[in-house]
C-alpha cells in the first residue's frame, strides 16, 4: 500500500497494515459486501465507511469517489444509490452532506461519485451507503475497489486520501 501526497509523490509504503486508516482524514473503509456474485446480475452492495475525526469540507475535499474495476458498471442502475446511514427513508442529517444543486450523485462507468456540499461538515460517525452496480462475466485479475476524498473543482481530479480493498468473487463457487 502507498501513500500519496497531492502530487503523487510516494509518502509511505507499507506490506503490512493493521487497518484502513492511513491518511490525516481518519478516513476508513470498514466494508464492501455484494448481495449476490452471479456473473452479469444486478448487485446490491453495501459500503461501511467511518470518519474518525470531523472533516470540513470545501478545499480539498468537494467528493468521494468510488471506483471499481473496469467490468463493473454502475452507469445502468446510477439511480439505485442511498444512504441508508441512521435508517432515514429521505436526506437527515446524520448523512453525508450531499450538493443537491450539483447533482448529488453521478455515475461515470465504473466510478460512482458522491457530490458534497463544498460548505458541509462531516461528523465523526460510520456512513451506511447501498448502491447497484452490473456485475461482469467474470472477475478481473485486478479486483480492487477504492474509495477516494476527492476535489471535483481541480480538473485532474486529485485524489487527496485513497482507500483499496479487494473485490468480491464472480461466479458460481465449485466444491471440491
Amino acid at each position: 500500500v502507498l501513500l500519496r501526497d497531492a502530487a503523487r509523490q510516494v509518502l509511505e509504503a507499507n506490506m503490512e497494515i493493521p487497518s484502513y486508516n492511513l491518511s490525516d482524514f481518519g478516513f476508513e473503509l470498514l466494508s464492501l459486501q455484494p448481495s449476490t456474485s452471479a456473473p452479469n446480475a444486478s448487485n446490491e452492495v453495501r459500503l461501511q465507511l467511518r470518519f474518525q475525526k470531523q472533516l470540513l469540507l470545501g478545499q480539498p475535499i468537494s467528493e468521494i469517489r468510488i471506483e471499481a474495476p473496469k467490468a463493473w458498471d454502475f452507469q445502468p442502475l446510477c439511480n439505485l444509490y442511498q444512504d441508508i446511514t441512521g435508517g432515514c427513508e429521505t436526506r437527515c442529517s446524520v448523512q453525508l452532506p450531499y450538493a443537491e444543486e450539483r447533482g448529488h450523485h453521478l455515475c461515470e462507468g465504473n466510478v460512482l461519485i458522491l457530490v458534497l456540499d463544498t460548505f458541509g461538515v462531516i461528523d465523526v460517525t460510520a456512513f451506511v451507503l447501498l448502491f447497484s452496480v452490473v456485475n461482469p462475466a467474470e472477475a478481473p485479475s485486478q479486483n480492487f475497489w477504492s474509495v477516494s476524498l476527492a476535489n471535483s473543482f481541480d480538473l485532474q481530479r486529485v485524489k487527496y486520501t485513497e482507500l483499496l480493498t479487494p473485490g468480491f468473487f464472480i461466479g458460481n463457487r465449485q466444491s471440491f
